[in-house]
């Protein structure tokens, strides 16, 4: 039996709402909309040939070749499920993300967080199992890796970004210029 899923930080949108991503996971498999595979799959390129299969559904794949935990892909990949995620109707997703965006907030530091429940003694990237997407990249890459930053004006910062593994213990992201993470960075 493969270890416990990593669970993210409640998710909050808008007025608080929140979802543990245990409990969307599982309403997510109780509505039909999650897609499980158990056999086996190569993390180059097989399974993200398998995400593309499936259309945009979110996705759990429960055994990875060379690694020790499970993958989760395309959670945000339809407006359905990232609606669910947030705990919105689909026709408010677009409202209230845009809501969101002008009225940007701290994230919550959460004291004993359920995604701390399963934690490597060292760091160790060579034991997740990341994906490589084409054959043209560069490697293997986490494609929507969410960095807690510190801005220097702003406080911390959530921020999406394309994480290059490139050791054991390194991760490459790409800052846009003049985004949120690339400022953080030119003024630290």
């Amino acid at each position: 039996m493969s270890p416990a899923l990593p669970c993210a930080l409640p998710v909050a949108c808008c007025e608080g709402v929140g979802v543990s991503l245990r409990s969307l996971l599982e309403g997510l498999r109780r509505d039909g909309e999650l897609k499980i595979i158990t056999r086996e799959v190569n993390p180059r390129l097989e399974a993200t040939a398998l995400m593309r299969k499936y259309g945009g559904r979110p996705v759990l794949f429960e055994r990875v070749s060379g690694a020790e935990y499970r993958v989760l892909a395309g959670l945000a990949g339809s407006r359905r499920s990232l609606a669910t995620a947030l705990g919105v109707e689909e026709t408010e997703l677009v409202e209230k993300l845009a809501v969101a965006m002008k009225n940007p907030a701290t994230p919550p530091l959460i004291e004993h967080p359920p995604c701390q429940q399963v934690a490597e003694p060292e760091v160790d990237l060579r034991k997740l199992p990341i994906l490589t997407q084409t054959p043209e990249d560069a490697g293997a890459y986490i494609t929507a890796g969410i960095l807690i930053i510190r801005d220097p004006g702003f406080g911390r910062n959530a921020a999406f970004h394309r994480l290059l593994k490139i050791g054991r213990r390194e991760l490459v992201a790409r800052l846009v210029e003049g985004r949120g993470t690339h400022t953080a960075w030119k003024t630290a």
